[in-house]
């Protein structure tokens, strides 16, 4: 009898996959499973059931990968089931810093003067970078009441959470409700701030509304002062009584009898205000590139910013502080605006937490 010849079939220890070593396990596996894909096309090994796949896999991944297939929180069935033991390689393996960071993002945004809506999507939109699986709502609802701008609705919502379990689309409702609110009374006081307004008017006619022609220093039925009036900044007749400013307060110093457009401590602390520019040096503990160091300066609130104006280039402009930021910048505009000085080369990379 003649002998049949036989082919051999794939021998699995002559096959050239790499086991899973220690280093960057991220991009290990991803390369392991990549070639074990290949390995097992290539021996016909592919269409096999799950648990012989996975024998095979236990087989060639290498001591390092064993000790973490021992390790996986799997039942006896999920141990066999190829695509379970996959997808534990691929949770295991996948970058911790990159979950970290993003949950460290999502645990710290702020609303910053975004409508609830548009905070609800962006803390969404982190959230699915977290992994926190069935968390994910509570854990961002845990972030909007952090990160809401309202001290108030923070107080609600945190007693809401006292008094029993708070949802993330309790929360929400609760923050729309509360933006419709303050909407309205703003509107509400609004209307009322005009209509006092509108009755000083009439108890203090302007100078600048009284009828008559003006001539050398004087209104027709009224002697004026030849300048200005120190207290109110307009011309009117001598007198206390006369003066628009008289009984009324500061806005700035808090003091009576004077408008901020007239106030004189107004006037000397935007006199006083400096900017020293210092080169690389310490203050305190902590060593800077740059030092910009201000000396009481005006600081006006317009919204949530706080503006100071200072003087670039013999110009003087508004500069909103920033007190976190690492670094100063500067539209093109404003760029423009100082008659585009000279600029030089820089080795700063700046970069966003988004």
């Amino acid at each position: 009898m003649t002998p049949q010849s036989h082919t051999p079939g794939p021998d699995l220890r002559t096959q050239q996959q790499q086991p899973l070593n220690d280093g960057n396990l991220a991009e290990g596996e991803k390369r392991f499973k990549r070639e074990f894909s290949q390995f097992l096309t290539a021996t016909s090994k592919n269409k096999s059931a799950k648990e012989v796949k996975v024998a095979i896999l236990v087989r060639t991944i290498g001591p390092r990968g064993n000790d973490i297939y021992e390790n996986f929180n799997l039942n006896e069935t999920d141990k066999v089931d190829y695509d379970k033991v996959i997808e534990a390689f691929d949770a295991f393996c996948k970058p911790q810093d990159e979950t970290f960071m993003a949950r460290h993002r999502l645990l710290n945004m702020k609303q910053d003067g975004l409508s609830i809506e548009e905070f609800e999507t962006k803390l969404r939109t982190q959230a699915r970078l977290c992994s926190f699986d069935a968390l994910t709502d509570d854990l961002t609802c845990h972030a909007l009441v952090q990160g809401v701008d309202d001290i108030r609705l923070r107080d609600k919502l945190l007693l809401k959470a006292c008094e029993g379990p708070l949802t993330l689309q309790v929360a929400v409702k609760m923050a729309r409700e509360s933006s419709v609110a303050a909407t309205h009374m703003k509107e509400l006081g609004g209307a009322s701030e005009e209509t006092v307004h509108k009755l000083s008017d009439r108890r203090v006619p302007p100078p600048q509304r009284l009828k008559g022609s003006e001539t050398n220093g004087r209104v027709k039925g009224h002697e004026t002062n030849g300048s200005d009036c120190g207290f109110c900044g307009t011309k009117h007749k001598r007198g206390t009584s006369n003066c628009p400013a008289y009984g009324e307060t500061c806005r700035y110093c808090q003091k009576k009898n004077h408008f901020e457009r007239t106030c004189r401590k107004k006037k000397a602390d935007e006199s006083r205000a400096e900017v020293q520019a210092i080169g690389a040096g310490q203050m305190g503990n902590r060593v800077y590139e740059e030092l910009l160091v201000m000396n009481q300066p005006t600081v006006n609130r317009v919204g949530k910013r706080l503006l100071v104006k200072l003087s670039t280039e013999n110009r003087k402009m508004d500069y909103q502080l920033d007190t976190a930021a690492a670094r100063n910048v500067m539209t093109f505009h404003d760029y423009k605006r100082l008659g585009s000085p000279e600029l030089k080369p820089s080795q700063v990379v700046l970069t966003t937490y988004d």
